[in-house]
């Protein structure tokens, strides 16, 4: 009797693994695998989609609040009443290249002609986003001090610096002009005795870009 008590004691135990062990066999594996480099193209250009839309929706908003900025009544900076010189120069063909903000610091506009005719003007829309569309870089040490705050307009990189090499007494300020299909560089320098303002200016702005 006791015997056959153990022996169905061990039946149980035994039947009741093998169950446990067949529905372990027979879950669906947790993961996911791509079966084809489509699957995840597909994916990739689904989410680029995505983004873009986004950011189309973002400037839509964005530009609501344009600012209306008048070429009218331009001084020798090529700012009107209602605006201030960050930094601005004639260059040695005698234009003027001039960075321009408002008394509450709305946004940043770069300008460059003469008063009676701007030849080009940056960004062309303007409201409170145009800071985040220039980028600032600077490096200073015992030698030089290297200021430079740049932008991208369709094709052409430009580049405003103002360079100081301490040893030499030797200042350097203008604007490069770079073409990102061929990479040819133009530089047009500035007059030094007509700079107003400075890039220092840019070392301690949060607005734009770094």
């Amino acid at each position: 009797m006791k015997n056959l008590l153990i022996l169905l004691v061990f039946s149980v135990i035994f039947f009741s693994c093998e169950e446990k062990e067949n529905q372990v066999t027979n879950q669906t594996p947790v993961y996911e695998e791509f079966t084809s480099t489509d699957n995840i193209n597909e994916q990739t250009e689904n989410v680029n989609n995505n983004v873009v839309s986004d950011v189309n929706q973002t400037d839509t908003v964005a530009y609501q609040s344009d600012i209306k900025l008048s070429l009218d009544n331009l001084n020798e900076n090529l700012a009107d009443q209602n605006q201030t010189v960050v930094f601005s120069f004639k260059t040695e063909n005698g234009k003027t290249l001039s960075l321009l903000t408002d008394s509450k610091q709305t946004y940043l506009v770069y300008r460059y002609g003469k008063s009676e005719k701007v030849e080009f003007q940056y960004p062309d829309k303007i409201d409170e986003t145009s800071w985040q569309k220039f980028y600032f870089e600077s490096y200073k040490t015992d030698v030089e001090n290297l200021m430079h705050i740049y932008f991208v307009n369709v094709d052409y990189k430009y580049t405003i610096y103002f360079n100081e090499n301490f040893t030499t007494k030797n200042t350097k300020a203008g604007v490069q002009v770079k073409s990102l299909n061929n990479n040819k560089t133009t530089d047009i320098k500035a007059d030094l005795s007509s700079i107003k303002g400075g890039l220092e200016y840019f070392k301690t702005n949060s607005k734009v870009s770094k």
